[in-house]
C-alpha cells in the first residue's frame, strides 16, 4: 500500500493487521517487525506494538518520526510476523519529498534579548531544543 508523501519532521504510520492463513486477525506470537529500506540500504528495524488489544483484534501501529536517518526518497517497508509455524510478510511505500525539518515543527518558542543578540530559544516536535541567533522572517 502507498502510504503518501511526507516532509522530514512528518510522522508516518506504519499500520498492521496480522492475519492467519485462512485470514482471520490473529495474534501472532510475538510483535512484528518493520524493516524499512531506502534505496541503497535498511534505515531501521522497528517492532511494532498493539494499537487496541480489547478493541480491535491483531491491529498493531507505530507513529514513525522522519529524523535525521532519512533523507528525501522512496522507502519501502517490510513487515514480518509469525502466526503459528507459517511466516508472514507485508509491505507499504512512502515517499520524503524535500522540505521540512528532522526535528519536526516547533511546538515551544520563548524570545529574549540577549546583549548584542536576539535569541529564539525553539524546541521541535522531535524533543531538541535549539537556538537561534538574530532570526529573520
Amino acid at each position: 500500500m502507498y502510504r503518501g508523501r511526507y516532509t522530514l519532521g512528518d510522522f508516518v504510520p506504519l499500520s498492521l493487521a496480522s492475519r492467519n492463513s485462512s485470514d482471520t486477525p490473529t495474534l501472532p506470537g510475538s510483535a512484528p517487525v518493520a524493516d524499512v529500506w531506502s534505496d541503497s540500504a535498511k534505515v531501521l528495524s522497528q517492532k511494532l506494538p498493539i494499537h487496541d488489544r480489547y478493541g480491535t483484534t491483531a491491529f498493531f501501529h507505530h507513529l514513525l518520526q522522519l529524523d535525521s536517518r532519512f533523507s528525501a526518497g522512496r522507502y519501502r517497508v517490510l513487515y514480518r510476523y509469525k502466526v503459528g509455524s507459517d511466516t508472514k510478510l507485508a509491505t507499504d511505500t512512502f515517499e520524503i519529498v524535500a522540505g521540512g525539518h528532522h526535528d519536526g515543527p516547533g511546538i515551544a518558542m520563548h524570545y529574549y534579548h540577549d546583549p548584542g543578540n536576539e535569541v529564539v530559544l525553539l524546541q521541535g516536535e522531535g524533543g531538541r531544543l535549539l537556538k537561534l541567533r538574530n532570526p529573520r522572517l
